[in-house]
């Protein structure tokens, strides 16, 4: 659909510039009049093109889920990458998304079946987090993660709702709902 419209616009833009150096030859001020739509079009178009494009491009977090877990998150105030060890690549990352809006951690709420914290959801935490320092220590950044938890405040607890879920292949995703501070932690590893 897309690439229709954008060889339209093309074909129209051709045109309009064609049109317009034939006519420089004859009157010069319907040949500026031409080059100004010219310009003009080329804008939309571009603007337009990049408002499709830089979703798939350069996608927030919020979209990155949508495409590799079918979740469909509002859209946070502050978006926080603690840890990673994929450096965009498949791997591990914990991230935080706050959020300003009560309503937003209502939706959020309603999306998924939370629990509570219990063993299951408390082991496959600890996994996470013994799984994601691994991959830390072991890259060149070496950094430590619990340092980069305490360092960014983050405290986990029994009054939180957790969400677990599991691909296929073996890639999992873990929801942490504070609702009190309006934030979400998430734990992400993509296999």
């Amino acid at each position: 659909m897309f690439i229709m419209i954008f060889l339209i616009f093309l074909i129209v833009f051709v045109l309009l510039l064609i049109g317009g150096i034939y006519t420089f030859k004859k009157n010069k001020k319907i040949f500026t009049l031409l080059l100004v739509v010219d310009i003009c079009f080329f804008i939309f178009l571009g603007y337009h093109f990049y408002t499709i494009i830089q979703p798939v491009i350069f996608p927030d977090f919020t979209q990155t889920l949508k495409l590799n877990w079918k979740i469909d998150l509002p859209s946070p105030k502050d978006e926080k990458l603690i840890a990673s060890n994929g450096g965009g690549l498949p791997g591990d990352s914990f991230l935080v998304l706050q959020y300003a809006d009560n309503n937003d951690i209502t939706k959020i709420d309603q999306i998924f079946e939370w629990s509570g914290k219990d063993n299951y959801i408390q082991d496959k935490i600890a996994y996470f987090m013994q799984h994601l320092n691994e991959g830390l220590n072991q890259s060149k950044l070496n950094t430590n993660l619990e340092e980069k938890i305490k360092s960014n405040s983050i405290v986990l607890n029994t009054n939180f709702k957790y969400y677990y879920q599991k691909k296929d292949d073996n890639s999992y995703i873990i929801f942490i709902l504070s609702g009190n501070e309006k934030r979400i932690y998430i734990m992400q590893s993509m296999s």
